[in-house]
């Protein structure tokens, strides 16, 4: 079953926040979305064009989860290896559907 869209106005999140993670935010933010991005640093690429920056070590899964449960929809910049560090399962269980192509 297709999940329903996620319409414009609605909070993404994305977990890097390198360069990747900066042109998510943009391209996003010119859809009408608004942006949170997760970095273990403050002064990352994204922090210049999200509107929220989370500063956690990706490690720390309780913190992880604690700010999906506020975004639609989540999508990291890593290589899908260091994704499974990232406790995917713990976005999936405040109700994000998180799936690893």
């Amino acid at each position: 079953m297709t999940p329903p869209p996620v319409s414009p106005g609605a909070t993404l999140g994305v977990i890097g926040g390198g360069q990747l993670g900066a042109m998510f935010a943009m391209a996003a933010k010119r859809l009408g979305y608004r942006v949170e991005a997760v970095s273990d640093v403050a002064d990352c690429p994204a922090a210049h064009h999200a509107d929220r920056v989370h500063v956690v070590s990706y490690a720390d899964a309780p913190a992880l989860a604690r700010i999906a449960r506020g975004l639609a929809a989540v999508t990291c910049e890593f290589f899908k290896q260091v994704v499974m560090h990232f406790r995917i399962e713990l976005l999936a269980a405040v109700g994000l559907k998180c799936k690893i192509t």
